[in-house]
């Protein structure tokens, strides 16, 4: 029977998984904890920042950073099923990230000295 090779679950390891859970959000089956994620954000976050193309942030500043306003925040994505009407739900979620992704935009631009420019997957749509 062939081994299992061990892999190493260190804390504060940036791996692949916990890159793409701190830049797009966390997996929708769950993953690891908050507490997990915001430790690893925090020892890694300049080199996740300085991966975002300008005017950007990824998932993990939206939930971790000191000093987003609580309205800004991220939260852990969910599956959302349709309900009602069909395109009707759809829209309206759509126009509450579109003012989501407004006020972040805003936010970053007050609170940066990089201007703020282009379409920011993380933010939900184009600025």
């Amino acid at each position: 029977m062939p081994r299992r090779r061990r892999t190493s679950k260190r804390r504060d390891e940036l791996t692949l998984g916990r890159m793409l859970a701190l830049t797009a959000g966390p997996d929708l089956r769950g993953g690891e904890s908050d507490n997990v994620l915001a430790g690893v954000y925090e020892l890694h976050r300049d080199r996740l920042l300085a991966d975002c193309p300008p005017g950007t942030r990824p998932w993990a500043f939206w939930a971790f950073e000191p000093g987003v306003p609580a309205d800004l925040r991220a939260e852990r994505p969910v599956l959302r099923r349709d309900e009602g009407d069909g395109d009707g739900d759809h829209g309206h979620h759509r126009r509450v990230e579109a003012d989501l992704d407004r006020r972040r935009g805003d936010f970053l631009q007050e609170n940066t000295t990089r201007p703020v420019t282009g379409h920011d997957p993380h933010l939900g749509g184009a600025r």
